[in-house]
């Protein structure tokens, strides 16, 4: 798996050591844990078993010779956020997302552990532990990703000693199929969804009701829903128009009665104007996280189960689906690329399908009458005449 190689003399050895580890090459010097240089081959050998079980096992960073003190997880998340601002064009968000998703490997770890120290085990107990408090998969995928990212900006800067990558060999959980139903913790049911709002309409928290209802009302996600201009609302018509969405293409979208007057109510606001966003609250529309929050104490003062914002529009996909509107119909209104994509609420219309197969029926066939054979016509007698 590995070898030795020896860059000195005979008289003067100096050993380096070659290995591969998830299909890199890694090489190092030839020296313990302690950075005890290896003098003779039979040490540099020992030292070589070590870094091959090492890396069979996926700690090799763990066993490498450490320089200094090594960089810790707090400072690899401040100096990465700090470089990622010059390379994308909405820094600020990007800065908030990095620091967020870094902030819990930070949490679980700590601020002064050495980056160089992580190893495979400790992310896959990580991991578990997020799998055991009911986090997603992507959720989880999120977090070793920017972690990932940043530990291989810092080993390309060189402001870490290790050279393997251990996120590389921790599996996450298995995806969710496509079109795979959905399970009763993703959607909010109407009676639910009617509570929820009906709470969000008192006069202390008339702020938070428009986001919730116009999510819950026109099946758009949260991204679309920040970007929308008073310009994009056709409140005579009843239409959003949401541009730029998730597959790169502008979806119009129409709405119901309630979530016009909802939105009329809202458009009376003094700061709003033609150009101004339709869900900024002053100056600035509330981040992702706080719109999060909010729908977590709406939840919490319902007596309802906690779900993510995305639950909003898996609402409204399944109350469309109970109503008996085809799949077709509800991939046009989410703006999925397909409809398999679309799959996941059949579930919920499982009625009308019951409905519609009881209709049908495949009765053996009586059997036919057989012909009536024509009758003959009578030979008219012959009379004789005298």
């Amino acid at each position: 798996m590995g070898y030795i190689k020896n860059r000195g003399t005979t008289r003067r050895p100096n050993y380096w050591l070659r290995l591969w580890q998830g299909g890199k090459r890694v090489e190092v010097a030839a020296k313990t844990a302690s950075g005890a240089r290896a003098h003779t081959r039979a040490e540099a050998e020992a030292i070589l078993r070590v870094l091959e079980r090492a890396a069979i096992e996926g700690e090799l960073g763990a066993v490498l010779p450490r320089r200094g003190r090594g960089l810790s997880l707090g400072e690899l998340r401040d100096r990465f956020v700090e470089a990622g601002r010059a390379t994308v064009k909405d820094a600020g968000e990007y800065a908030r997302d990095t620091r967020n998703l870094l902030g819990h490997a930070v949490k679980r770890f700590g601020e002064g552990r050495a980056v160089d120290s992580l190893t495979v085990r400790d992310l896959e107990a990580w991991r578990d532990d997020m799998l055991a408090h009911g986090h997603k998969r992507q959720t989880i995928a999120n977090r070793l990703h920017r972690l990932s990212v940043a530990l291989r900006w810092a080993m390309r800067e060189r402001l870490v000693t290790r050279r393997d990558l251990p996120t590389r060999s921790v599996e996450l959980p298995p995806a969710r199929r496509l079109g795979e139903p959905l399970r009763p913790e993703d959607y909010f049911t109407p009676a639910d969804a009617g509570a929820m709002l009906a709470w969000l309409a008192a006069p202390e928290r008339t702020a938070w009701a428009p986001v919730v209802a116009a999510a819950l009302l026109s099946g758009a996600r949260l991204g679309e829903l920040r970007k929308l201009t008073w310009r994009d609302v056709d409140l005579a018509r009843g239409s959003l128009l949401l541009r730029q969405t998730k597959n790169s293409r502008d979806r119009q979208v129409p709405i119901g009665e309630d979530l016009r007057a909802i939105l009329a109510a809202w458009r009376a606001r003094p700061w709003h104007s033609d150009d101004s966003l339709v869900f900024a609250e002053g100056d600035r529309v509330p981040d992702g996280k706080v719109q999060w929050e909010r729908l977590q104490a709406a939840c919490d003062g319902c007596g309802l189960r906690r779900r993510p914002f995305h639950a909003l529009r898996h609402s409204y996909a399944s109350a469309l689906a109970e109503r008996g509107v085809n799949l077709l119909t509800i991939s046009r209104l989410l703006g999925h690329g397909s409809v398999l994509v679309t799959g996941r609420y059949s579930h919920v219309a499982d009625a009308d399908l019951r409905a519609a197969v009881s209709t049908l029926r495949f009765d053996a066939p009586s059997p036919a009458p057989k012909p009536k054979r024509p009758k003959r016509a009578r030979k008219p007698k012959l009379r004789l005449v005298s």
